[in-house]
């Protein structure tokens, strides 16, 4: 658990700083962190869905700032997760 906490925080603070270089990087590595955040968010640890509902937001906020084309995925991500946690 700890090790994923960790990557969630270092995958966010390289998106803040890198920008467009991280979401059109030839790896892939926007949507490799999205999906990393969703199975986060579907996790059953509350710590984990927790941190990546935090990640999400703080992400969507500063994305969204800036309509980046990834803040609508983020929101999606959310509406699932939240969702999914409902019920």
């Amino acid at each position: 658990m700890q090790e994923q906490l960790l990557v969630a925080a270092v995958m966010e603070e390289q998106w803040n700083r890198m920008g467009t270089k991280f979401e059109q990087s030839d790896l892939g590595l926007a949507n490799i962190f999205v999906n990393f955040m969703k199975t986060l968010l579907m996790s059953s640890n509350q710590l984990l869905f927790i941190q990546a509902a935090r990640t999400l937001f703080s992400l969507m906020q500063t994305l969204g700032a800036v309509k980046n084309s990834f803040a609508p995925l983020i929101y999606k991500v959310l509406l699932s997760g939240y969702s999914i946690s409902d019920s």
